[in-house]
């Protein structure tokens, strides 16, 4: 994926591949953003790299039980 691309995969329905917008299996380009929440829920932290045209990679990390927050506030956009 491009930076703009990466910039953008945590928006809800964005789609970097535009192959993706109209098949018969209905792809609604959620995904990423409810992994993200999720993610961010349990008061962990996801990172991306990506180099066009060679892959992408996603890397997750979660606190461990001692130090996870308590209490969450939903992020709104």
């Amino acid at each position: 994926m491009t930076p703009d691309q990466v910039k953008n995969i945590w928006e809800r329905y964005y789609k970097a591949d535009p192959s993706r917008k109209n098949t018969k299996y209905g792809e609604s380009g959620l995904g990423l953003a409810i992994v993200h929440q999720l993610v961010m829920l349990h008061g962990g932290d996801i990172q991306v790299t990506s180099k066009a045209g060679e892959g992408t990679t996603f890397t997750f990390s979660f606190p461990d039980e001692e130090t996870a927050p308590k209490t969450v506030e939903l992020a709104q956009s």
